[in-house]
Formats: structure tokens, sequence, C-alpha cells
């Protein structure tokens, strides 16, 4: 009210000061206002009561003082007066302790102060929890200050514990009040935290842990869920194995060879260490297995040696053991005969209908259907050359089907094609019989002859080589005049110019050049029809006819042995008769120390190959090298002798030199030599004029048969094909190139 009246009063003169500014306002304590320093004013009691003003008697009644302060007799005490009010709870109030300390509260040391509750507040005394004395705020103390033994390391009673109040205390637990402590394991559900998983250090699969009437662990629910180590396999992909248990596993059916198993302490691995091995693991165990990985034993051929890809029929690549550690895999391995794919490195020819091209004139025959063998090279469908023969400049070749090719030089007609054109490239002979088996040339001339006795000659004719009965060069071939009535051809030679045949009834015929001699038939006259040899009535065979004379084996009944008759030119001791002088009628060959087995004849020399052991070898006789020069032998001489070697030759009418083959009675291996000229290297690849001495040729160990010409020879391979080599001035080596001289064999070819 008074403030109510001051702001009116205010509100009025505010006006008016401007008039008068010296006018105040006076607070007074009784005007029923509470001024500032004032509590009260009256009955003015700013709305408080003892209670509101936090005295402990609330029913009291609040009054106002004179000096308009709070009068407080009838509220009683309240905290903070500082007054301590023991009936109403109060243990101090503000600093007045009420005369207490920290130690008669019974700790030992520190400053006890008052809350805002006018309460003791301890916090800052100090007690000694483990001094043996039962103090303040301590449930106990057995002077031990640690947990596990009742009373803990603050002196309180621990769980599952009780206590005496004795000091030291006599702590107990007991068994049944749900708490596990001291040395219970258990107590009732308190399992301390512990499973069938951990409780005994035994690793239990399942089950549920309890706790015994003595709380101590029950693991009969654990123990029925198995544990490793129980000697039984629990199921479920719990375990592999237990003790002695591997649940139906052995060594074999897990993959092994038969030994011991053993089971690892996790029951989760078993240990097949002391199995015998397994396939897989690298190493073949020889007594299950052939292989394994690397280790490779195979010997399917028996060989003794171990296999690779080789013996499985390729070429190349790593053989490897299939997974069953028996069968050999063969995806490493490549390149094999039938694969489909020609490989020459490995020498293959062809791959099943592929013939890569190659036809039998390509490989040089003559005829024939090639093919492709099961080892992936030509199978030998193409008929072989079995005879080759050679002139002066041209040479002839017989296949196995009887049909004759010829090339070189052709200038009389030699070549039989019907042309006088030289050829470089093999022609056919036209016209000649079938079933023809034997080939002859001489210097220009060429006859054919079968095995019944029919004789064809072609080619030059001026002195009646052909003995068609003319003197006519024929370019096709003819049939000689004169044949023996009674009789038939069995062997035909061809000299320079003349020609001689043996009959199979031991008689011999020649016709052509007799200038020297060498028809036999007692006279010099020149014939071009056959006339019979003086003085061989018969047992004559193997006529060989050389440069201008000719030679034959003759039984001689008398010695029991078989002699050479020769006749014609002597000059050079052609005859070996002991002279120089040329005989028209056949004399027999001196110097010979055995029976002869067959005879090579020469331009102007001959040799004869001995037929017995130990006398084996070659001897020879005329113009002929002998210690490294020509020499005139007028009888026959041992060139080469031995018992382990049987020895046969070939020469030729034009040629100056001879192949000699020796074949081995032991091993039937053969070794080529050759003696004599070799100005176009005709008798060796060596660059010497002459093959002074016998000389083993390794290139020509191949050959079965050999031709001589005059600067040019060819021979016959095993496998059928033809080759030459020497001069090619006319085309003789069947090479288009006729500036070449050939050291070493030259293939010829038929397209």
């Amino acid at each position: 009210m008074k403030n109510i009246l001051f702001l009116s009063f205010f509100l009025f003169v505010w006006p008016l000061s401007g008039c008068d500014d010296g006018v105040k306002v006076k607070e007074a304590c009784g005007d029923g206002f509470i001024d500032p320093g004032e509590e009260c004013d009256g009955d003015n009691l700013h709305e408080q009561t003892c209670e509101s003003l936090g005295h402990y008697n609330r029913f009291g009644t609040l009054r106002c003082l004179p000096t308009c302060l709070y009068d407080r007799d009838e509220c009683g005490g309240r905290c903070g007066d500082n007054t301590v009010d023991a009936g109403d709870g109060e243990q101090c109030d503000g600093e007045n302790m009420n005369g207490q300390t920290c130690q008669n509260q019974g700790f030992t040391g520190g400053t006890m102060s008052c809350t805002a509750g006018c309460l003791f507040d301890t916090s800052g005394c100090e007690s000694a929890c483990g001094n043996g004395h039962l103090e303040p705020g301590e449930e106990c103390d057995d002077q031990a200050r640690q947990d596990g033994d009742g009373c803990s390391a603050d002196c309180l009673v621990e769980p599952g514990w009780d206590c005496t109040g004795d000091v030291p205390p006599v702590c107990t637990t007991t068994c049944g009040d749900g708490i596990a402590a001291g040395g219970e394991m258990c107590d009732g559900t308190d399992l301390r935290g512990a499973d069938c998983q951990s409780v005994d250090g035994t690793p239990y699969y399942g089950g549920s842990l309890a706790c015994t009437q003595d709380c101590e662990y029950d693991v009969t629910a654990c123990q029925a869920s198995g544990w490793c180590g129980d000697g039984l396999v629990q199921g479920g992909g719990l375990e592999a194995c237990d003790e002695e248990d591997f649940g139906g596993a052995t060594c074999e059916n897990l993959g092994f060879h038969p030994g011991t198993l053993q089971c690892l302490g996790d029951c989760q691995t078993i240990d097949t260490q002391f199995c015998g091995g397994s396939c897989g693991d690298g190493v073949a165990q020889l007594s299950y297995e052939t292989c394994d990985g690397a280790d490779l034993h195979f010997d399917l051929n028996g060989d003794g040696l171990p296999d690779d890809c080789t013996d499985f029929g390729y070429y190349e690549g790593e053989l490897g053991c299939d997974t069953d550690c028996q069968t050999p895999l063969l995806s490493g391995c490549s390149l094999s005969c039938g694969d489909g794919v020609i490989s020459p490195l490995h020498g293959e020819e062809c791959e099943a209908e592929d013939l890569n091209g190659v036809t039998c004139a390509s490989l040089g025959y003559a005829s024939g259907t090639l093919g492709c063998g099961d080892d992936c090279r030509f199978d030998g469908g193409c008929t072989p050359w079995v005879r080759v023969v050679a002139g002066l400049g041209h040479t002839c070749a017989l296949s196995g089907e009887g049909t004759v090719y010829c090339w070189g030089d052709n200038s009389s007609g030699q070549l039989g094609d019907g042309t006088t054109v030289d050829s470089t490239t093999p022609v056919p002979v036209v016209g000649l019989p079938a079933g023809i088996t034997g080939l002859t040339a001489g210097g220009r001339h060429t006859c054919a002859f079968t095995g019944t006795g029919v004789v064809r000659c072609w080619g030059a004719n001026e002195y009646g080589q052909l003995g068609d009965g003319t003197f006519v060069q024929r370019s096709s071939p003819v049939a000689p005049a004169g044949e023996p009535v009674m009789d038939s051809y069995l062997t035909v030679s061809a000299g320079l110019n003349h020609t001689c045949a043996d009959t199979n009834g031991g008689l011999v015929y020649c016709w052509g050049r007799n200038h020297l001699g060498q028809l036999g038939n007692g006279t010099n006259t020149d014939s071009a029809t056959a006339v019979q040899v003086s003085g061989i009535l018969m047992l004559a065979s193997g006529v060989a006819s050389g440069g201008d004379y000719s030679c034959v084996l003759w039984i001689n009944m008398s010695f029991n042995r078989t002699d050479v008759l020769c006749w014609g030119d002597n000059s050079q001791g052609q005859l070996a008769d002991g002279t120089q002088t040329p005989s028209n009628v056949p004399v027999t060959v001196t110097g010979l120390s055995d029976s002869a087995a067959q005879i090579v004849a020469g331009q102007d020399f001959a040799c004869a190959a001995h037929a017995h052991i130990p006398n084996h070898g070659l001897s020879c006789w005329g113009y002929f090298l002998v210690g490294g020069s020509y020499v005139i032998m007028p009888s026959a001489q041992s060139i080469l002798t031995g018992s382990t070697h049987e020895y046969t030759g070939t020469s030729g009418p034009a040629a100056r030199y001879v192949f000699m083959s020796l074949r081995n009675l032991s091993t039937s291996s053969v070794e080529i030599q050759t003696l004599g000229d070799n100005a176009y290297h005709q008798a060796s690849p060596v660059n010497m004029p002459e093959v002074y001495l016998p000389t083993h040729q390794p290139s020509m160990d191949g050959f079965g048969s050999f031709a001589a010409g005059a600067e040019h020879a060819c021979g016959i391979a095993a496998d059928g094909t033809l080759w030459c080599w020497g001069r090619n001035n006319k085309g003789q080596l069947g090479d288009p190139n006729t500036s070449i001289v050939a050291e070493n064999p030259l293939k010829v070819l038929f397209q």
C-alpha cells in the first residue's frame, strides 16, 4: 500500500519537479511496507512461515519484530543457524561441530566437516582398514586387506560370507545361499561364469553345467555330449578321430597305401604320416604305383630305361602321371605321327593322306602309287630301281616293274626314246618287250634282256654292236640277228663297241667290232650278227665285256675249279695270259689262286672275285693301279684278301676305276672301297685325280649296286632310289645343269 501511495505521489509531483527538485521520500520501519534491509514490516511477513524459512517447528508462529526483522522464537531451530539442534537430528551446524572430531567419531585422523544438511561429513576423516580395529565404515577387519577371505580389502563383508564381529572376524560361506564364494566351486545357479567348455579344462562339446548340493560342479550333462579324448568319435563334424577311434577311416579309404593312422590331440586331424604314402604325394610307391607327380617309372617296352614321350609315339614334351598313379598322362606330349601335322624335323614325310605334294616321281622313282605308312614315312608303294648302267656319256636304269629309262648323251640314239636329242632328265625307252630283267651299256649303245632270253639293243651301230644285221644306228630297240636256235641268252654284256652274251647252255656269242679279236670267233672281222666264241662248248657263264675285250667264267672240269677265259685286246695285259698279245680266241687268265665267282671288266683292266674262304678277295690284271702307280699286269694279282669279308666289284667298258664291295661275313655290314681314275670325282668326293689305294668311301656305303661310266658313276640306294655323281656335261647325272661336277651323289628325279 505504501508503495502504491508513493507511486501516486510520484506521478503527481513529477510534473512539478521542474519547479522544486528538493522534495525527498523517506523509508520508515512500521509503515507496513518492506523496504530494503527489512525482513518484514508489521503484519507483512513477506508471505513467509516458519516452515518456509526452514525451521524444524513448521507449525510455530512467525512474527515481525519492531525492527522489521523476523521473530522466530516459536519456529524452533533450523539447519544453518550455527546452533546444533540435536533433537531435530542435527549433528553439527555450519562451523559448529558440537565438539566432535574425526577421532572421537572413531577415525584415526583427518578433518571432519558439516554438510549442508547439518550432518557430519567424514569423507575427510581417515580410517585404517587392516589395523586390527573395527572402525566406523568397517564391517570387519581381519588385518589382511585382501579379497576372497570373507572380509574384503575395504573391510567389508563380501557377498556370500558371514563374518563374526570379532577382530579378527571368523568368516564362513554358506553353501546354498546362491552365491559362490570362498572355496565353493558354485552355489545354486551361480557357476562363477563357468560352463561345460571351460569348467575343468576338458573341452566338452555341449551340455549344461550344474552345481551339486555340496557346491561342486556337476559335469554329468557335459560328459554326455562327449569331449576330445573320450575315445569316441563325436559326429556332426565335431571330431575326425578320437584316440584309437577313426570313425571307420583307414589308410586305404583315405587314399593312402596300407599303414597306421594316428589321431592328433585336437581330434580334428587324422595323421597319415605312417601310412604307406598316397597317390598324389609326389613319390611313387613302387609296390602300388607306377608314377606319382613327376616321379615316373614307366617302362612299358621293357627296355629297362624310363619311358618318355617318344615311347608313346610323340616327338616332344614332358610325360606326366595321371591321377590314378598308374597311367601315363600324355597331355604334355606333343607332335606325333597321326596328329595331322607333318613334322619333318622328327623324320615325318607324310600324315595319312597328306603326302606334302610328294609323288613317286618327285622322290626319284619312275612309277608306283605313293602312300603314307603308320610311321608317317612313305610306305614304299613306289617301284624301286633295280639296275643302273653307264656308258661314255649316258645312263640307263631298269625299274622293278621292267621299264627302262635313259638320260644324258643321245647323239647315237643310245637313250632309246626314238630321238637323238640329249636329255638331262630320264626318258622312257620305247618299244621294249615286257619282262625286262637285265640291262647293259656300252660306250654309246645299250641293251636290255628278259629272263627268257629276249634281247633288244639300241644306239651306235657303226660296228654292228646292236647285232641287228646292219651297221645303222638305232634310236629305238632292235632285236639282234643270229640268235642261237637251240639255246637262249642268259646274260648280256656290252663292251665299248661290241656286245657278248652267254646262254643257258653254257655257250658265248658276240657281235660288233672285232679289230682286236674281241668277238673271240678266231677272226678280226666286225660282225653285225651274233657269232659263237670259239673253243667254249659249254660250262660258261657270267660274261663281262670291257673296252675291246671280253671275259667269261668257265668251269674247268679237269681241275674242278672255275677259271676265267678272256679274248680280244691285250695291249695292257687285259687277257692276263702272261703276254700283251691280242687273241681272237679265249685264253685262260693266269695268276688266280682260287676259283673265280665274278668278273669285273673295266676299259683296260679286269678283276675276279675269289669264291672260297680263306682266299676271299679280289685279284686284278691289265692296266691297273698298284701301290699308287699304274702298271701293266699281264697276269692276275691279289688286290684285296681276307677271310672275314666277301668281295664283289663293279666297273664298266668305258671306266678306269672300280667299286669294291666288302661284306662282313659276321655282321653282314657292307663297306664300299674304290680305286682308280677320279678326274671328275667319279670314284671319290675327295679332290684328287686318282684314288691310288683301295679307300673306304663312307658316302657310298648305303648303295647296293653301282654303274661306272667314263667320267660319272651312279648307285642304287637301299630305298630303291637312284643317285649319280661326277661329270654332267651331257646331263648323264640327270641334272639340268650340265656345267656341274658333283662331288657327292645327287638324286635322279623323274619329273
